[in-house]
C-alpha cells in the first residue's frame, strides 16, 4: 500500500482523476480550436456588413459541391460559402471538423450562427464599454 502511495505521490499524472481531467482539458481545447475558424468567419462577415444567409441554406454544408465555370454548383449562403472557401484554401482543421463531426455538432446551423453572432456582439459591446470607462467617458450619477 505504501508503495502505491509513493507512486501516486511521485507521479500524480498517473492518478485516474488527473488522467480524466487531462483528457477533458484536451477535449475542451480541441473544441475551442474547432470554433476558431467558424467565429473568425462570423466576425469577417459582420465586419464587412455581409449578410450571412440566403433563403435556401438550411441543412448540412456540402463540401463536395463542384466548381463549374468559376461558379459553385449550389449557393448555400455567404456564411457556408465562406466556410467552403476556407476549406478549399487549405484550412484542414475546419475541413476535418466539418467532415468528421456529427451533423448536430458542426456549429454552423442558423440557430448556432445567431447565438455566436449574439456572443460576438456582446463581446464587442463589453470591449467598447470597458474602453470608454477607462477613458473616463462615463459620468457618475447619484440617484
Amino acid at each position: 500500500m505504501a508503495k502505491l502511495f509513493l507512486q501516486n505521490y511521485n507521479n500524480p499524472k498517473l492518478q485516474i482523476h488527473n488522467l480524466l481531467d487531462t483528457k477533458r482539458m484536451q477535449e475542451i481545447k480541441e473544441n475551442q480550436e474547432r470554433l476558431i475558424p467558424i467565429i473568425e468567419s462570423i466576425i469577417f462577415l459582420g465586419r464587412q456588413n455581409i449578410s450571412f444567409r440566403g433563403h435556401r441554406d438550411d441543412g448540412q454544408l456540402d463540401l463536395s459541391s463542384t466548381i463549374e465555370n468559376g461558379r459553385s454548383s449550389i449557393n448555400e449562403g455567404n456564411f457556408k460559402e465562406l466556410l467552403k472557401f476556407r476549406v478549399n484554401a487549405g484550412d484542414s482543421m475546419l475541413e476535418n471538423h466539418l467532415k468528421n463531426s456529427s451533423s448536430k455538432a458542426t456549429y454552423i446551423s442558423k440557430t448556432i450562427q445567431n447565438e455566436l453572432i449574439d456572443l460576438c456582439g456582446k463581446e464587442i459591446l463589453d470591449s467598447i464599454l470597458k474602453k470608454n470607462y477607462r477613458q473616463g467617458y462615463f459620468l457618475q450619477y447619484n440617484f
